[in-house]
């Protein structure tokens, strides 16, 4: 016989002796007619009977008894009384089992799902892990210049030139010379480097190589390729008009002030003045 078998056993030899116990008051109120007050002592049998099995150790009494005891009526009331009472309790027991039984069948479903959720991560993570390994190299592949490409890269510009509007010009050594030369440009003072912090000095003529000095204003570009091949851009900071009889010593302070820094200077065409422009 199972543990619950036996338990029910006991429990039904337990109502049985509360039913024995109650039975004497509630024939007497039976007899005097009080059927309400009957019904208050049946319900408190009831009750008593159930807080005695709650409170009887029921593990001590299977040990000492592994079987149940059939109770035994010598009365048809008490008799009635107990079998009522004890299908209520096997009612309530019967349900309690089956609840039991749905939320363990609940919890086990959950606890394959949640398993099966688990099993799947890993996998998922390796596949995103190796469409990102797959897709870096073609990301690679796709930065990395084409050295099959015959498209050449732009030309820097050539050692000894200075460019401006869009013109570029070939420049000479022309120091202190009465006159620029014929074609491009002259050095007429100071140096062509474009990395020692200094200044150089450009001449030519207007109408010819130097007539885009004319349009030069605020913030053109002046490039120059200095003689090793070193290039620089400097934006126009300055520009003014002096008259053809002005000496270098009335302008220097102006033109040399600047640091790494060229000055061009073409005439303006009127034959009696110099147009001059800063760059730095």
């Amino acid at each position: 016989m199972g543990n619950k078998e036996v338990e029910r056993g006991w429990i039904h030899l337990v109502i049985s002796e509360v039913c024995t116990y109650c039975y004497i008051p509630l024939a007497a109120v039976q007899t005097s007619g009080k059927e309400p007050a009957m019904k208050r002592a049946s319900l408190g049998a009831i009750l008593a009977a159930g807080a005695f099995v709650l409170g009887v150790p029921t593990g001590a009494a299977f040990a000492a008894h592994p079987t149940a005891v059939d109770p035994v009526f010598t009365d048809p009331v008490q008799e009635a009384i107990a079998t009522t009472v004890t299908a209520l309790f096997d009612e309530e027991l019967d349900t309690l089992d089956a609840t039991l039984e749905d939320v363990q069948s609940a919890l086990a479903a959950e606890a394959e799902v949640a398993a099966a959720e688990a099993a799947a991560q890993p996998n998922n993570a390796s596949e995103a892990s190796a469409a990102t390994t797959s897709a870096a190299p073609a990301a690679d592949r796709a930065e990395a210049p084409d050295p099959s490409s015959d498209e050449p890269s732009a030309p820097g510009p050539a050692a000894s030139t200075i460019s401006f509007g869009g013109t570029t010009l070939s420049f000479v050594d022309d120091y202190e010379a009465a006159s620029a030369p014929s074609s491009g440009a002259g050095l007429w003072l100071g140096s062509d480097s474009t990395t020692d912090g200094s200044w150089g000095y450009f001449i030519g003529h207007n109408p010819a190589p130097f007539h885009g000095v004319m349009n030069l204003g605020s913030g053109d570009a002046v490039t120059v390729c200095d003689r090793n091949g070193a290039s620089r851009t400097y934006y126009v900071c300055d520009s003014f008009t002096v008259p053809d009889t002005t000496c270098w010593e009335d302008i220097a302070s102006r033109v040399c002030g600047h640091g790494e820094s060229v000055a061009l200077q073409t005439c303006v065409g009127d034959g009696a003045s110099y147009r001059i422009v800063v760059a730095a």
